[in-house]
This record gives structure tokens, C-alpha cells and sequence, in this order.
């Protein structure tokens, strides 16, 4: 998938994501809790049977896990996860992981992910529980609206004194949509860039 087409979020975490570039994961759709993502088998992933080594499909499915959850705008990160290995992969296999969401309680987020080979056979199921890990304040207040690029070329800006968005939180441009605590943005604010790593 074209980095151009992915959310915003999910390219920062790839542009980090050592391992998920080593598996060669390529991001086929990617947005608030929706992620699939595809990766191929090579040789230097199987174990002493011939066989890919079982955390070659759970890192498969817990980085497809992490794209669906964080890009709904909380930097979230696993508490628990089980994964049932359901049929052998082998080298040369096409594994797609799919994120499932099943209930958002706001920090704790339960998700499943399904992992099937080229077959459309199912070889793995993960399912877990995220929690978001920024204080209370922070991005989880708000989830940001990526609009469209303005006809300078350049994206949008975020209001200087949202205090809702802290300075050190994204380096994407969004425009915050305040949820329980509107009072906390001021979008008529001086515009300013938002530049902060995860």
C-alpha cells in the first residue's frame, strides 16, 4: 500500500517499526479500528520442524492489532494476548491478519485478529486487551480529523492553545474534534504545527 493512502498514524508507526519492516509487513487498509495487513513467509522465519516459527503470525497479528487501535488517535498498547494456532504455516505463504474489534471502554479496548494464508484458511487467532497510556489530558480527549491538504500544498494546522492536543503528541498535522471536554479547545487560536514523536 501506498504510504500516501495510509492513516497518518499508522505511516508515523511504520516509519519507527523496525520489526514489522523486518517481517515485510505491507499495510492494506488501515484506519480507526479497522488494520489488515499482509506479510510472506521466508526461509529465515521457520523453526527446527520446517515450519513458521509461531511468533512469526503473532507478531503479524499484534502489529495489525496496534495500527487498528492507535489509529484512533490514543497511544495504546497491549495488556493481555492469547493467540491459537490454528494450522501450519509454511515458507512462501501469504499470511493477511485482520483486526476485529469487539468493545471500546474507552482506555481498555478488546480486539481479535484472524490470520489466514492464501487459501482464505484460517492459521492463527489472536485475541487481546489494549489500554491507552497517556494521563488523562492528553490525545485521548480528542481524536484528530485529518482533513485535506490546503492549495498551498501544505496540511492543516492544529490551534496553538489546544490544550487537549499537547505540543509533544503528533507530528501530523490533525484539527482536534473535542469530544467530552469541548471547553478545552479553542480553534480560533494562532495556528500552530503539532511536532512530537509518539
Amino acid at each position: 500500500m501506498s504510504k500516501d493512502n495510509l492513516d497518518p498514524i499508522v505511516a508515523q508507526m511504520m516509519d519507527k517499526d523496525a520489526f514489522s519492516q523486518w517481517l515485510g509487513i505491507d499495510v492494506v487498509e488501515s484506519g480507526p479500528d479497522a488494520c489488515v495487513c499482509r506479510m510472506t513467509v521466508r526461509p529465515d522465519m521457520v523453526n527446527g520442524f520446517g515450519i513458521a516459527h509461531g511468533a512469526i503470525t503473532y507478531a503479524l497479528a499484534d502489529s495489525t492489532l496496534a495500527f487498528a487501535v492507535n489509529a484512533k488517535g490514543r497511544k495504546s498498547v497491549s495488556v493481555t494476548s492469547t493467540i491459537q494456532h490454528l494450522a501450519p504455516v509454511h515458507t512462501g505463504d501469504v499470511l493477511t491478519a485482520r483486526a476485529i474489534p469487539r468493545k471500546d471502554g474507552g482506555k481498555i479496548v478488546h480486539v481479535d485478529v484472524e490470520v489466514s494464508n492464501q487459501s482464505g484458511a484460517h492459521v492463527a487467532w489472536l485475541t487481546a486487551t489494549d489500554t491507552s497510556v497517556l494521563k488523562p489530558g492528553g490525545i485521548n480527549r480528542c481524536r484528530p480529523t485529518i482533513a485535506s491538504q490546503t492549495d498551498s500544498g501544505k496540511p492543516p494546522v492544529v490551534p496553538a492553545n489546544c490544550r487537549a492536543f499537547p505540543a509533544r503528541q503528533w507530528r501530523h498535522a490533525a484539527r482536534p474534534q473535542c469530544g467530552r471536554r469541548p471547553a478545552r479547545c479553542s480553534t480560533d487560536a494562532p495556528q500552530a504545527r503539532m511536532s512530537v514523536p509518539l
